[in-house]
């Protein structure tokens, strides 16, 4: 026994141009096949709904079960770690300049909310600061001095 109806694809003339439609299950618009979602499932190779009754049904879902949602995405991101940070490591290196230039167009937009985050990074951190860089200096001054030959 079949399921559903059967998908009838028309051409029509738009614009002096012939092209596909078909009508959506949903809202019973003929729309161009340009408005469907690609499903390679189907005979046509499009799904039933148009994109816009496509969207809206997956916003109603997600709205519906967003605590579920959330529990999937929070037990996939801790089953797979490496693989998340494996995908994000590769997706900066190969966008490094794209990234590096949104960063700096953002700071410049934003250059009072950066002044004043640094200014409280720096007094809440006062002392870790101060022993990062007296360590840091350290290092550099025995650095220089190894390789003088002095010690």
């Amino acid at each position: 026994m079949p399921r559903g109806r059967k998908v009838v694809l028309i051409q029509m003339e738009v614009n002096g141009n012939l092209v596909e439609v078909k009508e959506c299950t949903k809202c019973k618009n003929v729309l161009p096949l340009d408005e469907y979602h690609n499903d390679q499932t189907k005979k046509s190779g499009k799904q039933a709904m148009c994109k816009v009754c496509k969207n809206q049904k997956n916003r109603e879902y997600q709205q519906a079960n967003r605590e579920r949602i959330r529990k999937r995405r929070k037990q996939y991101e801790k089953e797979n770690v490496e693989r998340i940070r494996e995908v994000k490591r590769k997706y900066r290196e190969e966008n490094k300049e794209w990234l590096r230039e949104l960063t700096r167009k953002w700071k410049e937009e934003n250059k009072e909310y950066v002044r004043q985050y640094n200014q409280n990074y720096q007094r809440e951190n006062a002392e870790y600061i101060r022993q990062y860089s007296k360590k840091y200096r350290w290092e550099r001054v025995y650095k220089q001095y190894i390789d003088s030959g002095r010690l």
